[in-house]
């Protein structure tokens, strides 16, 4: 809802979209066993709810948030108001996808000829370790821009920099995290996952995830069995 020109805050309601027999095709209240006042951080007209400066940046490709200091206005533009290929791959001609088709399917070959690594389990061993060429890991610096509760540095998001070079992210600290450095509050994975013992060991994002979906490889348990 615009509350001022350019300034958009999210109101409280959501829209379940899945089929009536399930429950679904209804508005519902996001906050609706909570009293919610109106200095609360998470009443809707208070800055945590504001889109254009929490929101936008994960959630639409291109962003700008064109802030005016001195009016105290937002003057936001973007390209698409949702997540989509621009997100984690930035700006795509037709040249360069032309060119990162030849790459893939360069790649393809070379891994059906010669197989670059896979997580392995020995005997003696407790967990899998990466036997083949070492891993690029370095992408999950896209990942991390939203899976990460941080502070801009930049307007928008390049997925093209460094993560560190456009965000300054939360220490593990209390509140939001335990003392061990366990996931308390709503810290989006980054901070637990760079101290575990998966990311020392080089496991990566797409790993458990589908790259395109998000969603977990197998699920319940079975997704670790093949690290177990």
């Amino acid at each position: 809802m615009e509350t001022k020109a350019g300034g958009y805050q999210v109101l409280p309601f959501a829209w379940d979209s899945r089929v009536k027999d399930q429950g679904g095709q209804r508005w519902y209240h996001n906050y609706q066993n909570e009293e919610i006042k109106p200095a609360d951080r998470l009443h809707w007209r208070q800055p945590l709810q504001n889109w254009n400066g929490m929101c936008a940046d994960c959630h639409s490709d291109g962003l700008k948030r064109n802030y005016d200091l001195d009016k105290n206005q937002f003057s936001s533009t973007f390209t698409n108001i949702n997540v989509g290929c621009l997100s984690c791959h930035g700006e795509m001609s037709e040249t360069h996808i032309s060119q990162q088709q030849t790459k893939q399917q360069t790649k393809q070959s070379s891994t059906v000829a010669t197989k670059q690594g896979a997580w392995h389990r020995t005997a003696g061993q407790n967990t899998a370790k990466w036997q083949g060429e070492k891993r690029d890991n370095s992408f999950m610096d896209q990942c991390f821009t939203c899976h990460a509760l941080r502070a801009p540095l930049t307007d928008g998001i390049d997925p093209k920099k460094p993560f560190l070079d456009q965000f300054s992210p939360q220490l593990i600290q209390a509140p939001n995290y335990h003392v061990g450095g366990q996931i308390k509050e709503e810290v989006y994975v980054y901070g637990s996952f760079l101290q575990s013992k998966m990311y020392a060991n080089g496991v990566n994002c797409i790993d458990c995830h589908d790259q395109h979906t998000m969603k977990i490889k197998i699920p319940g348990n079975g997704l670790c069995l093949p690290c177990q």
